[in-house]
């Protein structure tokens, strides 16, 4: 079980203030409270610089099973994140589908 992180967005004006690493840390605090191992999340490449300054680490190859917005199934195979929360990154689950089968609204 992971903690996934959906939607992530700063008012361009804000960006460069730290509201989006502030944002990153109440994540983590809420990983930390649920007891869960890892956080998860998918993004455009252009963002992974983003989430790696707030610690979150690439996922390179990883594949994940979403709904699209035709509620239909996709495996995405773009840039996937994980944050080490309980446990540390050498327990990733290598190879395995992240399965995300709920709507993102």
């Amino acid at each position: 079980m992971v903690g996934d992180v959906g939607l992530v967005g700063v008012e361009p004006s804000l960006h460069g203030s730290g509201i989006g690493l502030r944002l990153l840390e109440e994540a983590s605090t809420s990983f930390h409270n649920l007891a869960l191992p890892f956080g998860f999340l998918t993004c455009r490449p252009s963002v992974v610089p983003f989430y790696e300054r707030g610690g979150w680490k690439e996922l390179p190859g990883q594949a994940t099973r979403m709904i699209d917005n035709d509620l239909q199934p996709e495996t995405y195979t773009g840039p996937a994140l994980a944050l080490p929360v309980l446990a540390s990154m050498s327990e990733w689950p290598s190879g395995q589908t992240v399965i995300r089968d709920g709507l993102e609204v």
